[in-house]
């Protein structure tokens, strides 16, 4: 009996613990407010009021700009992480008097 209930423990102890559990990435999924734009190395005006970026799991994109309606405009996203840093390509419908942005800084 002795010697079952050792060789028991010997291997309980033995047995590997449990293993962490993976690390999440970093998503973009959720809503943004944009801090800062540049074009050209200029740096873009910021809404007055705000701008919020919504980006779903799917791909998609809302841009709301304050005072700019309910629904926002749409349009979509993709993101290349292997990138450093990582790069975000955003899509939209062109819009008369709208500049293109080069790189786009965004807080939670």
């Amino acid at each position: 009996m002795q010697t079952s209930l050792l060789l028991g423990l010997a291997i309980i102890v033995g047995a590997p613990g449990p293993k962490d559990p993976p690390k999440k990435e970093p998503t973009i999924v959720g809503e943004w407010t944009g801090e800062s734009a540049t074009s050209g190395g200029m740096a873009l005006p910021v809404p007055q009021g705000g701008i919020k970026f919504t980006f779903t799991a799917d791909g998609k994109l809302t841009v709301h700009e304050a005072g700019g309606g309910k629904g926002g405009e749409a349009g979509s996203y993709k993101i290349d992480p292997k990138a450093t840093p990582a790069e975000i390509d955003l899509r939209s419908a062109p819009r008369q008097g709208r500049a293109h942005a080069e790189a786009v800084t965004l807080k939670r």
